[in-house]
């Protein structure tokens, strides 16, 4: 039976890695706030014994929304932290264990086309600076220790997961979108969203992108971008989920004014297609399948 180590495993990429894992039967060993918690390296020496066949290093520290701004230092702290304990503990103590790690759309410089070999390329955007890099840093320690210590990796650089089974609270476009029109529609008032609604971004089924990179794990020591490859504009995403839950299309509004984040974040899914069978989750059932979710646990949603 194979063994994984899963960092974040309590976060909505890391419930949905351990679901399929668990249908895989490989057996998973967690790593979260409450065990194994990345803050100090000793942590993790619960699992000095067990020698795991991969570790999928998923834990990061961000949020949707101004967080990135407000708590640049904070961001810098955690996930540097948190990114080398894990390298660390990879080589010190798992080095037989391929490394699964996660980077961010934001790596890229909005200057270069967004392949994989351009990720360290260029300067990153403003608006997620000290993200970005941590996430570059992260990339950089893990093929410097492939390399001198010859160990092995995935690295995967994700757009924007959506599905069933996330954070209520989770402030991204699509479920802040989902929240706002369910708000709408219940108090018929009319739905204001910020920016002109011309910005692109590209969204894949979270279902879809944990299977490719199951899919993927046979290979070594490469960069995948982890995207649907079809980037639509923030007025397309809000007159779905729109018409998905039975809302008035003429009541969305955008204010029309801009705002800092970059108009688009193509990222180029050729090598993902040239290596796996291309998923392609449908649009309308697979945003069914997350609003319905959020209908069946809004009563939950914590108040701020």
């Amino acid at each position: 039976m194979k063994k994984i180590l899963l960092t974040g495993s309590s976060g909505f990429l890391g419930r949905h890695i351990k679901a399929l894992a668990d249908k895989k039967k490989y057996k998973i060993y967690e790593s979260n706030s409450k065990i194994g918690n990345l803050e100090s390296i000793k942590n993790l020496q619960i699992y000095n014994k067990i020698k795991f066949d991969y570790i999928f290093h998923c834990a990061t520290r961000t949020k949707a929304g101004n967080y990135s701004k407000i708590y640049k230092a904070d961001q810098w702290l955690f996930n540097q932290l948190i990114n080398t304990n894990i390298l660390i503990y990879w080589k010190n103590f798992q080095p037989q264990a391929k490394m699964i790690a996660m980077g961010s759309s934001c790596m890229y410089s909005q200057d270069f086309k967004m392949v994989e070999e351009n990720c360290l390329s260029g300067s990153v955007e403003k608006e997620l600076y000290t993200y970005a890099m941590t996430k570059r840093m992260l990339f950089l320690g893990i093929k410097n220790f492939s390399e001198q210590y010859k160990l092995k990796y995935l690295f995967f650089i994700p757009s924007i997961f959506y599905g069933p089974n996330y954070d209520l609270n989770d402030n991204h476009f699509i479920f802040d979108f989902i929240r706002k029109i369910n708000q709408g529609k219940r108090l018929d008032k009319e739905v204001k969203f910020f920016g002109t609604g011309n910005k692109k971004r590209d969204l894949i089924f979270v279902n879809d992108a944990v299977s490719y990179i199951f899919s993927l794990l046979k290979y070594n020591n490469e960069v995948f971008n982890l995207a649907s490859g079809k980037e639509k504009t923030l007025t397309y995403y809000a007159y779905k989920i729109s018409k998905l839950m039975q809302f008035n299309v003429k009541k969305i509004k955008f204010s029309g004014k801009n705002n800092e984040s970059v108009g688009s974040r193509k990222l180029v899914t050729k090598k993902l297609e040239n290596f796996v069978h291309k998923r392609s989750a449908n649009i309308d059932k697979s945003l069914s399948l997350t609003i319905e979710y959020f209908k069946k646990n809004e009563k939950f949603i914590v108040s701020k």
